[in-house]
């Protein structure tokens, strides 16, 4: 609100200056009149959710459970010993006498010089594979 006095404008200015600073002031602590923030004590069991975090605690220590029992288990697999000891013969084969005796088939039909007759069969044995 303005005041015109009118006297001197030196009085004026200092009456709307002192009556803007208690406006100021006013809208500072001016609170609504309308409650919109939410009550903690009434509202606490809706914003926690405690089955949730009940039903979450639980599910992680069954898994602790879980791990704590694996790892046991495979502690004592390292610890033991085994029962029966394993040989690896390294560079061995199973059936070396079979690829040795293909080997010295084969050597003998490269040694042996082609007839006629033989080139004929070969070639014979190559359109029936086709």
């Amino acid at each position: 609100m303005i005041y015109k006095t009118g006297t001197k404008k030196c009085l004026d200015d200092c009456w709307n200056q002192i009556n803007y600073g208690i406006h100021e002031t006013k809208l500072k602590n001016a609170r609504p009149i309308i409650k919109s923030f939410q009550i903690n004590a009434l509202g606490h069991h809706l914003s926690t959710k405690s089955k949730k975090e009940q039903i979450a605690e639980d599910r992680f220590t069954e898994i602790e459970r879980a791990n704590r029992i694996l790892l046991e288990k495979m502690s004592n697999i390292f610890q033991e010993k085994p029962a029966y000891k394993v040989q690896i013969i390294p560079g061995r084969s199973l059936n070396i006498k079979r690829r040795k005796t293909q080997m010295e088939k084969i050597m003998t039909e490269n040694n042996v010089p082609l007839s006629p007759g033989h080139v004929a069969q070969t070639a014979r044995h190559s359109i029936t594979l086709l």
